[in-house]
């Protein structure tokens, strides 16, 4: 039977296989996918993090064992840089500017440097005892323990940057989109609790340099490894940026015939403040809220699975900016509310009046998926689709 030890290191050598393997399949679209550049980068983390962890597994000192702060400093880095490429496709942060966010990099591999420089034997002392008689044992441990400390600091930084930036993206799609199901990147927020969770884990091994250890078990070091290499890996490599260029509306200034105070994703409660600037009178909102009315009511455009607020906008034959100021001040609601709104009704109206199945009138009604169907439905009428039709029946 296999010693602990042994199923240890096999565990960490897949690991570190997955990462190279994910490495290898970004690679080849390197040139013509931006947003894989800056993922990329954060396997690359991944890599070093995870040669760290097998090198200790093996109990083999070298100062390359070291560089797991390095390592979690360019993932943290890389995975802000990448959900800027995925989340706002128009501006991707240019190659010339990830330097910046490098500088944490760079000082935490020169902390390494005191300890590259020591004798073999010290440095086996302190990787395998973590403790060593000399003289110079504080010029090599602090340097490190500074740069360990320095992450706990600065991860909770890119981690509140990454968490606003998915929080503003996903009101953006409301504005944007009537379907949202497939671009509202669930396992992004997957990856940024398991990384919070990482950072805890990292903050209570940083107690023992006061003298209050909390071991973590291996194996949940392990598990939790695992988990943070493979979400990314098997949604990461087919994730494409989930704006389409035509349905984004241009920017354009307060002086142009459209609205040009658009809020950029940044949701706001309040529309008469959104919309102070705004050039757009009473009587023109009124007038594209009745065509959206005669609209929705003789083509019944909601059924389109596919409803942008461009495509509707076109068959008004308005901007998408003055459509999303009609539906936020006039309706108070966001496109994607307005739309399945219209959509939960008519689903409604079929429940009584047909015998079809829940899941065909979803699809008749202009849903692509059961559970938004179900949320839409709820939001509503405040019960499910069954509970409606039987309540209904019961009622006459």
């Amino acid at each position: 039977m296999p010693s602990d030890n042994s199923i240890a290191v096999v565990f960490e050598a897949l690991l570190f296989g997955q990462c190279l393997l994910v490495m290898t399949q970004l690679l080849l679209h390197w040139k013509n996918k931006h947003w894989h550049k800056p993922l990329l980068v954060f396997f690359f983390g991944l890599l070093v993090t995870q040669l760290s962890s097998l090198m200790q597994v093996l109990e083999y000192p070298h100062p390359v064992s070291l560089l797991s702060i390095a390592g979690s400093y360019l993932a943290i880095a890389a995975l802000w840089l990448y959900v800027r490429a995925v989340t706002d496709p128009e501006h991707p942060v240019p190659i010339t500017q990830w330097g910046w966010h490098g500088i944490p990099v760079l000082l935490s591999i020169l902390c390494v440097i005191p300890f590259a420089l020591a004798p073999d034997g010290v440095q086996a002392e302190l990787m395998l005892n973590g403790d060593v008689d000399t003289d110079q044992k504080y010029q090599i441990v602090v340097p490190w323990v500074i740069s360990h400390l320095s992450w706990i600091v600065i991860a909770p930084v890119y981690l509140t940057l990454v968490f606003f930036r998915i929080k503003r993206y996903r009101f953006r799609l409301y504005e944007l989109y009537s379907s949202v199901e497939h671009r509202e990147l669930n396992w992004l927020s997957v990856l940024l609790v398991l990384l919070v969770v990482f950072w805890c884990f990292a903050a209570i091994d940083a107690l023992s340099y006061i003298g209050k250890e909390m071991p973590v078990p291996r194996w949940v070091h392990g598990l939790l490894d695992a988990l943070i290499i493979w979400v990314p890996a098997l949604w990461g490599i087919q994730q494409k940026p989930s704006f389409d260029q035509t349905d984004i509306p241009p920017v354009v200034s307060a002086s142009d015939e459209h609205d040009g105070n658009e809020h950029n994703g940044k949701a706001s409660t309040v529309p008469e403040a959104r919309y102070a600037h705004s050039a757009m009178t009473e009587d023109h909102r009124a007038r594209i809220e009745s065509k959206l009315r005669h609209l929705m009511e003789t083509e019944q455009s909601y059924k389109d699975a596919a409803l942008s607020l461009a495509s509707l906008a076109s068959q008004l034959s308005t901007s998408p900016h003055y459509l999303s100021q009609t539906l936020n001040t006039n309706l108070n609601e966001t496109f994607f509310e307005y739309v399945n709104r219209l959509r939960a009704e008519e689903a409604a109206q079929l429940l009584l009046t047909t015998d079809m199945s829940v899941t065909d009138i979803a699809a008749s009604s202009g849903f692509n998926a059961r559970s938004a169907f179900y949320t839409a439905f709820k939001k509503r009428f405040e019960c499910t689709p069954s509970v409606y039709r039987k309540q209904s029946a019961s009622s006459t």
